[in-house]
């Protein structure tokens, strides 16, 4: 199996550059080549130990732009060679909120980079309904999107 590099926060104030294995991809998802990742607050505060939300050991970030490299057939319009953001939020769909369409109030939600390990790696699979084509933006400022949603 392909190894790749990703950055992991082990504890507050102690960071490791990792090898992991590549990703391998379901049918649903997309390998991402990450191309730039922004440095969020919460980022900061779970290298310093004051994010509340974040535990150890994490692999940060949840603001990147990325290349996609594999990708099946679908219906989202995704390929290989496109430019992509993606949501870093994975809600439950189940809670009240969710049903009522406040996804980002959701009690079991899942930040990239706090609660699942996030996009300071290599390469990163993600649900094809969490990717977004880049339209055209480059992707230094793709990497700026999630921030200004």
């Amino acid at each position: 199996m392909t190894q790749m590099k990703a950055v992991q926060i082990t504890e507050p104030g102690q960071v490791s550059l990792i090898d992991l294995p590549r990703p391998e991809t379901a049918a649903d998802e997309a390998l991402l080549k990450i191309i730039y990742g922004g440095i969020c607050g919460s980022d900061v505060g779970t290298f310093r130990g004051s994010f509340l939300y974040a535990d150890y050991p994490r692999i940060p970030g949840h603001e990147f732009s990325a290349e996609i490299i594999d990708v099946a057939e679908n219906d989202y319009g995704l390929k290989p060679g496109m430019i992509v953001t993606g949501n870093p939020y994975y809600n439950c769909g189940k809670c009240y909120s969710c049903r009522r369409g406040y996804v980002n109030c959701c009690v079991s939600n899942q930040t990239l980079g706090a609660q699942r390990d996030g996009i300071f790696r290599e390469y990163f699979a993600m649900p094809l309904d969490r990717v977004y084509d880049g339209k055209g933006l480059d992707a230094r400022t793709l990497a700026l999107v999630e921030p200004f949603c």
